[in-house]
């Protein structure tokens, strides 16, 4: 048997936690338990407020760290990765404070 016998050999259940969380998220709001559709995860995300899209992005960051780093052969602990962004205070807003711009407006 080796590495390629079993399908979800390369998958760890922490990369399927966005999914399930959606899930849950939309049965608990009294939507169906059918898992949507990419259409309907979309709208979803839309309706949220920016504050709840902030604070999903941000609890996002160490699961697409490890993602990455594990792509490009170097794998890194994400409860390494979470104590790291535990220390850093999160941001008020997703949009860059306004610099002053050469460009009159």
């Amino acid at each position: 048997m080796n590495e390629f016998s079993n399908p979800c050999h390369h998958h760890d259940f922490a990369d399927f936690i966005p999914q399930v969380v959606m899930f849950l998220e939309n049965s608990a709001a009294g939507g169906t338990l059918w898992p949507m559709n990419w259409t309907e995860s979309i709208s979803q995300w839309r309706r949220l407020p920016a504050g709840e899209k902030l604070r999903r992005r941000w609890q996002a960051i160490p699961q697409d760290v490890a993602q990455s780093m594990a792509f490009e052969g170097e794998p890194v602990e994400l409860r390494f990765l979470q104590e790291i962004l535990d220390r850093i205070a999160p941001p008020v807003s997703s949009k860059p404070p306004e610099a002053a711009s050469p460009i009159p407006k």
